[in-house]
């Protein structure tokens, strides 16, 4: 595990280079199986002990497998096995997309690591601030390599040498330097070199990226990290109410039902119109959007009329660039995750943030919820402009620690099964 948390974040530097993704997968999958190997001896072995065989008649040894695995088991596991099902339907419509298919199944694999290792993630905090470290400071390095010692670049030089540094595209440097800020500021040990960098060094980097939604997030990252300073230092603390979530998620649900609707009724080229005059809100959404309003136009039309039945399930998960009048892909997660998952894909996914936040209540590790809460803003935040579910560096860690919050401690996963064994007694 240290392994792989170490080289998740210097394998997303080299996005273009994809074999690496794919030998990160093989790692991922090698982790589960061992995990599951181990878990499957030890139940064998307690099976067997003879603590256990005195409290065991008959079928009664099977039983408490079958409760072991209940108590682990939770709602957001059958949620995401729904998602792997319906993401794998989508697939099969237009096989050709596979690097898209494997991106997101992957992210659900990081979901199942999550669950099986649980808290003993956070026993290798150092390793991903580590990481991050070399992230940071490979990417400062570069940058002035690359454009010499001068703090701000031409718009030609960006669209000559890009932005991005050692990554792909300077979206990703920006996403790239958000998590390590993350890391470094829970799992760093200096003090000092931990604020300076995640301060003036990541700060100038996202900065110098000019990726200005990134830019909008990291300031709210910023935020975050001052209320978890503040909890540390005062007696104010943030938390979320089951009921407030109830009333958000509710809300957001009412929302996404509505504008299912408006899909129906409100021709999608009336808004295209509106949208796309040469005045007005045209002009504003084409320089802050670049045309993304656009595609998502075209796109929102075309998949308003497919049949009832195509529009529940998704289309698939590649051809959306053959639908809209700039040829390109959807630049959205929200219109990504409608056109390929359909209705139903979208609802799940909506539940599954909304069982992650009904855990998050209850959570008492504000390094843990504080974590969680700026990893979910980076995926959700980053999907109003790019694809983010289907970017390994924007996915994997949200749902690692996701499948983490949602295990139990070891402390109670003993506390409970010591109980159920006197219960079948």
């Amino acid at each position: 595990m240290p392994v792989f948390l170490f080289f998740k974040q210097i394998v997303d530097m080299f996005y273009q280079y994809q074999i690496l993704d794919y030998g990160m997968v093989v790692l991922g999958v090698a982790l589960l199986f061992v995990a599951a190997g181990r878990a499957w001896a030890k139940e064998k072995d307690f099976l067997q002990s003879d603590s256990c065989l005195q409290k065991q008649e008959g079928s009664k040894g099977i039983r408490l497998y079958l409760d072991d695995l209940k108590a682990f088991l939770c709602p957001s596991d059958f949620v995401v096995l729904a998602l792997i099902i319906i993401y794998g339907i989508s697939f099969l419509r237009y096989p050709s997309a596979y690097g898209i298919f494997f991106k997101v199944e992957s992210c659900f694999l990081l979901y199942c690591l999550g669950r099986v290792y649980g808290r003993k993630i956070l026993r290798h905090g150092r390793v991903l601030a580590w990481a991050g470290y070399v992230a940071v400071y490979a990417n400062f390095v570069y940058r002035f390599y690359q454009f010499g010692f001068r703090l701000t670049v031409g718009v030609g030089e960006e669209d000559l040498l890009n932005r991005g540094g050692l990554y792909y595209y300077k979206t990703d440097l920006a996403i790239g330097m958000m998590i390590a800020v993350l890391f470094i500021y829970m799992f760093g040990e200096n003090k000092w070199l931990k604020w300076f960098t995640i301060t003036v060094i990541c700060g100038y980097l996202v900065f110098y990226s000019g990726a200005r939604m990134q830019q909008l997030m990291m300031a709210v990252e910023y935020v975050l990290i001052l209320l978890y300073e503040a909890e540390k230092r005062t007696r104010f603390m943030l938390r979320f109410k089951k009921s407030h979530v109830t009333a958000v998620m509710a809300v957001v649900f009412v929302m996404v039902f509505l504008f299912f609707a408006a899909l129906q009724i409100f021709p999608m080229e009336e808004w295209a119109a509106a949208l796309n005059t040469e005045h007005g809100m045209g002009m504003v959404l084409e320089k802050l959007m670049h045309s993304r309003h656009v595609i998502w136009l075209d796109i929102l039309g075309y998949f308003s009329e497919c049949p009832f039945l195509t529009r529940c399930f998704g289309i698939d998960l590649k051809t959306e660039y053959l639908h809209n009048a700039k040829g390109m892909r959807a630049h959205s997660a929200y219109i990504k995750q409608l056109y390929a998952t359909g209705y139903i894909g979208c609802i799940l996914f909506l539940i599954l943030i909304g069982l992650i936040l009904y855990r998050l209540c209850e959570e008492k590790d504000r390094r843990v919820f504080y974590a969680i809460l700026i990893l979910w803003l980076i995926l959700l935040g980053a999907g109003l402009t790019i694809e983010s579910l289907e970017s390994t560096q924007m996915s994997w860690f949200p749902m690692l620690f996701s499948g983490m919050l949602l295990s139990k401690p070891k402390k109670e996963d003993e506390e409970t099964r010591v109980n159920e064994g006197v219960a079948i007694k």
